[in-house]
């Protein structure tokens, strides 16, 4: 990858102290599923001769990481509090100087309950869309490798019979490290905060936004989290954007209410031919409704910690 397309995490120095304090106050979060450079802004101090370097993730070497800097690649950019810190040497001496760590989370939203939700959705099978307001592709219950796009008009292969699986059993679109939320993980995701609005659940469900000057999204939908009074996409820590992509018909797959209405399936069963999700539009949100298994819907991941 080009150095121009990596994003870089400084570690900046603060007049008068070392770089070794400098990195103790760094705790930071980024968006998963991108390369990472993180690096000094000074040489190692206290090192007599030419150092030499090895980074360590959570304590353990990172094989291969031997340089000043190290690039996290996109698919390590992953986990909630994850330890970064490098320590240098010299070749015939036992001793080595570490860095204080860099801790970052790759997550811009964590609940209250520790679930670490992505910012955006899945794109084709395995991996994210290239940025948070984007419609995104559809997907049948436990069908994860057969994804429709937002712009097809006709469908194939389309499965207008539900499937039956109780969870989705042959796995899920999300790439490596993300699973699908459960129903109660999008409850507490919707209670975070937003607009007292109509509901099964008494919830606040989030804020609803269209396309305005200061919000910075392209396509309508709606910001959850705590701070989804005060989010745009300038400020999106506490905050996720869920694109209203809308979704596709259980008996044909025809796509319908995009830009209107959200539904993310979650990865809890109503029932032997219905699926939970959540559903919202501009003045109504339900994170337990229940669909057919057979309708098309995005997906949004949660991290995988289990």
């Amino acid at each position: 990858m080009k150095m121009k397309q990596l994003k870089k995490l400084f570690l900046l120095l603060i007049a008068g102290i070392t770089v070794q304090d400098a990195w103790a106050q760094n705790q930071m979060t980024a968006q998963p599923g991108k390369d990472y450079k993180i690096e000094s802004s000074a040489d190692a101090t206290g090192i007599s001769g030419t150092p030499k370097y090895q980074w360590y993730r959570d304590g353990q070497i990172i094989p291969g990481a031997t340089s000043a800097s190290y690039t996290i690649p996109a698919e390590k950019a992953i986990g909630k509090s994850v330890e970064f810190k490098r320590a240098a040497f010299v070749d015939n001496c036992d001793e080595r100087k570490f860095s204080n760590t860099l801790t970052i989370s790759f997550c811009r939203l964590i609940t209250p309950n520790g679930v670490c939700w992505a910012d955006r959705n899945v794109g084709q099978p395995g991996t994210f869309a290239e940025k948070p307001d984007m419609f995104t592709p559809y997907y049948q219950w436990n069908r994860p490798n057969k994804a429709w796009g937002v712009s097809e008009v006709t469908v194939e292969d389309w499965q207008a019979t539900a499937d039956q699986a109780d969870t989705w059993t042959a796995g899920t679109p999300c790439p490596t490290g993300w699973r699908l939320p459960i129903k109660d993980e999008f409850m507490e995701l919707d209670s975070l905060g937003g607009q007292l609005i109509g509901g099964p659940n008494g919830t606040r469900g989030g804020q609803w936004r269209t396309v305005e000057a200061g919000y910075g999204n392209t396509v309508k939908g709606r910001f959850y989290g705590p701070n989804t009074a005060t989010c745009t996409f300038n400020n999106m820590e506490g905050c996720v954007f869920f694109p209203a992509v809308g979704r596709r018909s259980n008996t044909d797959g025809a796509r319908l209410y995009q830009n209107q209405d959200g539904y993310y399936w979650s990865n809890t069963p109503a029932s032997q031919t219905n699926g939970y999700n959540v559903f919202f539009h501009s003045t109504y949100n339900n994170a337990t409704n229940s669909y057919n298994k057979a309708i098309g819907l995005p997906i949004r991941c949660v991290l995988d910690e289990k």
